[in-house]
């Protein structure tokens, strides 16, 4: 997996980069319940486990709609959950997981300067439209003012 795979792995909710429990068990060559496993074995505080791990269920269409229980994670706890995971398979995926969420981070960032660049941009024309405007009304005022 390269770098130009992140968007199969990371995914946004919200502004913030998030992958979720099945394409952590895809990637490693794990059964998806046994991640699951994994994530509720975690030994960390709840206040974590609540800020970096979400679970829902989601309609399996491989299961005739049966509702599948799913985990969503962001970069940290993808982290903290992974950490675990050894061999060198495991490293080079880990590596392309720190990289998908890296680049997405860095997808987020440039979104927020074209945003700021844009309101500059509509901040300057703005103000050049008051310029222009007072400008025009020194002008004139040179024709109404007695001599």
């Amino acid at each position: 997996m390269n770098l130009v795979d992140f968007q199969e792995i990371v995914c946004l909710q919200g502004d913030e980069p998030v992958t979720d429990s099945r394409k952590v068990a895809q990637h490693f060559g794990k059964r998806h319940y046994h991640v699951l496993r994994d994530i509720e074995r975690l030994q960390c505080s709840d206040k974590f486990k609540a800020s970096n791990f979400g679970f829902s269920f989601e309609i399996n269409e491989l299961a005739n709609g049966k509702p599948d229980k799913v985990c969503r994670m962001t970069k940290d706890g993808f982290l903290f959950l992974v950490m675990g995971y050894t061999g060198a398979k495991a490293a080079a995926i880990k590596e392309s997981f720190i990289e998908a969420f890296n680049a997405m981070a860095a997808w987020i960032r440039a979104q927020e300067i074209k945003t700021e660049l844009l309101q500059a941009e509509v901040l300057l024309d703005r103000e050049e439209a008051k310029a222009s405007m007072h400008g025009r009304g020194l002008a004139l005022s040179r024709y109404t003012r007695p001599p």
